[in-house]
């Protein structure tokens, strides 16, 4: 598993450590307070990592410019904190550690942008990081503009990011056969995410589709919320999404435009990934869904199979970065903008409406 997470001088972030669940961890916060900010920095960790030779490769420049990607900016100075120091990134998986940004081996320089030394990489943190498999799903779905978007992608300059672009080559493979799939409990595992399309997914010729015995709707037709949950089925068919715990899934805001009658389903999903022994990241601002995976420890001894839950929330200090806050479920964290918005929202109607 992943198991801990340090950052000093990224972004908006100070001087942070994270230690993670080795099931389910949920950031919430404030706009700005880094939340997928910690997802990309997650997926670029550990395919930095996945990219490199056993016995040392020369990942210097193979580190800087896709980080530059991931995170969709022109320069990467523009990431730290305080311009005039360099960031430090360190993983931990497995209890193995790796530091970027300074130590021996990975005094990574990046001040010099693509100007990167070569440096080796220790054989135990690419052992551990090569079995892992990643998914990262953008807030934004990409099922509606998946026909061509590697092509133009890979030739031209866009305002996407490399998470749609990572994601548009896991949903470009084939399903598995049939067998396969049967064989892996695969369709009975998404059960509850067809019910809600009543349909298939599938792909033609670029395209993706919904298909029932009686009609194939284009994805451009379907709502996006739907979209999204179609986009967790195809790469739970083809094998991108494994039930494993060599498995990393990463999802930003994973109740975006979901109805909130399927906010429960969703929160259903999570769970029943996390129990398979995937482990997973995710960043939200939903009440609702973070009150469904809170559950899981608040009644952890009337759930059935519950996973395991971790909170963090984060907020801004003044001139200071981001304070971190920990907590296994969503009651004990003391600064919880999700609580608190709606109580804020239940007073004013009260001052306003009621009461005046």
């Amino acid at each position: 598993m992943i198991e801990k997470l340090h950052i000093k001088n990224f972004t908006c972030f100070a001087d942070n450590e994270f230690e993670f669940s080795d099931g389910i961890n949920v950031f919430i916060g404030e706009n700005g307070t880094g939340k997928t900010h910690l997802l990309k920095l997650l997926l670029w960790n550990l395919n930095y990592f996945k990219n490199g030779i056993q016995d040392g490769a020369d990942i210097g420049t193979k580190g800087v410019w896709p980080l530059m990607f991931t995170f969709g900016v022109q320069d990467i100075n523009s990431l730290k904190r305080d311009i005039n120091f360099n960031f430090e990134i360190a993983l931990t998986i497995n209890g193995k550690s790796s530091v970027l940004g300074k130590g021996d081996w990975g005094d990574l320089d990046f001040n010099k942008g693509s100007e990167v030394a070569e440096k080796e990489v220790p054989y135990y943190i690419l052992k551990e990081a090569k079995n892992k498999k990643i998914i990262f799903i953008p807030s934004r779905e990409i099922l509606s503009f998946f026909n061509g978007f590697l092509a133009l992608y890979n030739r031209r300059e866009v305002s996407f990011d490399a998470t749609y672009q990572m994601l548009a080559e896991s949903l470009d493979l084939p399903p598995l056969r049939y067998e396969l799939a049967k064989e892996l409990g695969l369709f009975d595992f998404i059960t509850e995410l067809r019910d809600i399309l009543q349909a298939d997914v599938v792909k033609e010729n670029g395209h993706f589709y919904l298909k029932t015995d009686t009609s194939k709707i284009e994805m451009n037709l379907v709502a996006e919320g739907c979209r999204k949950i179609a986009t967790l089925i195809y790469l739970i068919l083809n094998g991108e999404l494994e039930l494993s715990k060599n498995m990393v899934l990463l999802i930003d805001e994973p109740e975006a435009n979901l109805n909130p009658k399927l906010i429960g389903t969703m929160a259903k999903f999570l769970v029943k990934m996390a129990n398979k022994g995937v482990q997973i990241f995710i960043a939200t601002h939903d009440y609702l869904l973070s009150q469904m995976l809170s559950w899981n420890t608040e009644y952890k001894d009337k759930i059935e199979n519950p996973a395991a839950v971790r909170f963090f929330g984060l907020a801004k200090i003044e001139d200071d970065g981001i304070n971190v806050e920990v907590a296994d479920s969503i009651t004990e964290l003391k600064n919880n903008p999700l609580l608190e918005s709606y109580l804020d929202y239940y007073r004013t109607e009260e001052q306003q409406f009621i009461y005046k």
